[in-house]
């Protein structure tokens, strides 16, 4: 693309690409990874995060419907699509106004667990 095709418009997409279960003796966790390819790598951000946060409050507010469909406590479970934490990876040596915007803005709607990555 030359200079003035360049696409400004947000591409940020959660497509969730891997699934298994943790068994222990108590319980079965079933753990879901999802990533959120072009984040941050558009001119202009500022819907990338927008994107995220609309997907992470329509999954708390259909988990949260459910209580009124008369539905088992186990079908519900089976049924929360919610993400419980997400793994930020920040580069080192250099925080972003949009990694700052984004720990600030989903703080409150999963738990944010920011590491400092380094590829070597």
């Amino acid at each position: 693309k030359t200079k003035l095709d360049l696409d400004i418009t947000s591409n940020v997409h959660i497509n969730e690409f891997e699934r298994f279960v943790l068994h222990s003796e108590f319980w079965d966790c079933d753990v879901r990874m999802f990533e959120a390819p072009g984040f941050g790598d558009s001119i202009d951000n500022k819907d990338s995060v927008a994107n995220i946060k609309s997907y992470l409050e329509a999954a708390h507010y259909s988990w949260g419907g459910l209580d009124c469909n008369g539905i088992t406590d186990k079908e519900r479970n089976e049924a929360d699509d919610r993400i419980h934490c997400i793994f930020y990876f920040i580069r080192p040596h250099k925080l972003k106004a949009l990694d700052s915007q984004f720990l600030k803005d989903l703080c409150k709607l999963a738990v944010i667990v920011p590491i400092i990555s380094k590829a070597d």
